[in-house]
């Protein structure tokens, strides 16, 4: 097995340098890539099709910017975690980060620090753990199976007689001791099966720990049948499940995952030593937000609203410039929240906190166009660079107006402390 260097960064905060080759003892010690490493990394940034403005170059060095995720190719591997805590806690790190991917795609996913060795408790061994746990549960309840339409010519009467088939091919062709028959059977190698069949395989080729992979030899096993196939983006993305394999839906989702960024560099040859599971944090945040509030607001939370449109054609009266504010709260008297997974100052340091004027701009559009709005909300992950628990960071009124703005900072280092913040902060505003 290659012996596979973890670079495990802060999104937005550590850079990584690009050093000539492996034989210096900056590579073994600090966070470096040599360049033939680079040359590999960002050949596969592109084929990914990733955002490459999410990688920001310095002097011989970069750094992540909105990405968290697992990034492994070949010989060097990037564990990005969320910048949640001033110091390097990087356990508290991926706890917040799996407790946001739990709660985004209904997983149960729990953290086992049982691990000697930190690096064997990455986020791809507790996602490849998880996985083989879970599918192998299943596996053993029995594999899931489909029912197959078979037309052939038997030697005995199985299912139904295809009356014109049989006349046509056994009767006029003189072959007495032939039926052609219909029926169905009940196969292992169906696109379900074959989806898990390969990332079973993804990952046996790249998993450290023993019992994982052990896990993964099992399924593998089991699915002995089942085809070792590619899957284009589209195709996976339309696989669905209906209520006989809905038992296999926790495994599913963490396979789709696993193979959307296998697929474009790997469709016409062996997997290699590549592992990919990256999520746009922005997004993340965004949705772990609205579901969190989903749950303690007693008003209906609207995610990613788009009843409204910035102008409408004078003559037309179709509407342009589609307005979609991240959450709205309730129907009169609307709370508008917008996320933003960037990092602002302390409110004391500069005027409005380090909060960018298009980011004001876009809260005055949804604010003057929802008519039942009256208040806006900004809010920022919080950095727990001091003790201080104040959630709040400015205030402000649109002029000739009683519409409030305010920005408030959250922490996510646990979901019931985030969600009590979220309460007060609702509580604060709305006072």
């Amino acid at each position: 097995m290659i012996n596979i260097k973890v670079i495990r960064v802060k999104e937005s905060f550590d850079w990584i340098e690009i050093i000539k080759d492996s034989g210096s003892k900056r590579y073994l010690e600090e966070n470096t890539i040599t360049e033939m490493q680079l040359q590999h990394f960002k050949e596969k940034w592109i084929e990914l099709e990733l955002d490459s403005n999410s990688i920001l170059w310095g002097d011989k060095k970069f750094k992540f910017i909105n990405y968290v995720g697992y990034l492994q190719v070949e010989d060097v591997a990037f564990e990005i975690l969320p910048k949640l805590s001033f110091e390097n806690e990087y356990q508290k790190m991926r706890s917040a980060l799996i407790e946001m991917i739990n709660t985004c795609h209904d997983l149960d996913i729990s953290l086992d620090y049982t691990y000697n060795d930190l690096e064997q408790g990455d986020l791809k061994e507790i996602l490849a753990k998880y996985f083989a746990n879970t599918l192998l549960k299943e596996l053993h309840r029995g594999i899931s199976q489909e029912y197959r339409l078979v037309e052939e010519n038997a030697t005995l009467l199985k299912g139904r007689l295809l009356v014109s088939q049989h006349i046509k091919n056994n009767v006029l062709n003189n072959k007495p001791y032939q039926i052609a028959v219909s029926y169905e059977e009940r196969v292992d190698n169906h696109v379900l099966n074959q989806v898990f069949k390969r990332a079973t395989s993804l990952l046996i080729k790249t998993v450290r720990s023993f019992e994982t992979k052990t896990q993964l030899q099992r399924i593998d096993y089991l699915l002995d049948t089942v085809a070792n196939r590619s899957f284009t983006k589209h195709q996976l993305k339309e696989i669905s499940l209906n209520r006989t394999n809905k038992r296999f839906e926790k495994p599913f989702k963490l396979a789709k995952h696993f193979l959307l960024n296998e697929t474009l560099t790997m469709q016409h040859h062996d997997l290699t030593n590549t592992f990919v599971i990256m999520f746009k944090m922005n997004d993340l945040f965004e949705a772990y937000i609205a579901i969190l509030l989903d749950e303690v607001v007693d008003r209906p939370v609207y995610p990613q609203d788009e009843r409204h449109r910035l102008f409408k054609n004078e003559k037309t009266n179709r509407g342009i410039f589609q307005l979609k504010p991240d959450i709205v709260i309730g129907d009169t008297d609307q709370i508008i929240i917008d996320t933003k997974w960037k990092r602002v100052f302390d409110k004391e340091e500069v005027t409005r906190s380090g909060i960018k004027r298009e980011d004001m701009f876009q809260m005055y559009a949804y604010l003057t166009r929802y008519k039942h709005a009256s208040r806006g909300v900004l809010l920022y992950p919080k950095i727990e660079q001091t003790e201080s628990e104040d959630l709040f960071l400015q205030s402000w009124k649109l002029e000739n107006t009683d519409i409030l703005l305010r920005a408030y900072s959250i922490s996510l280092k646990d979901k019931n402390a985030t969600e009590k913040e979220l309460l007060q902060i609702l509580s604060d505003i709305s006072n």
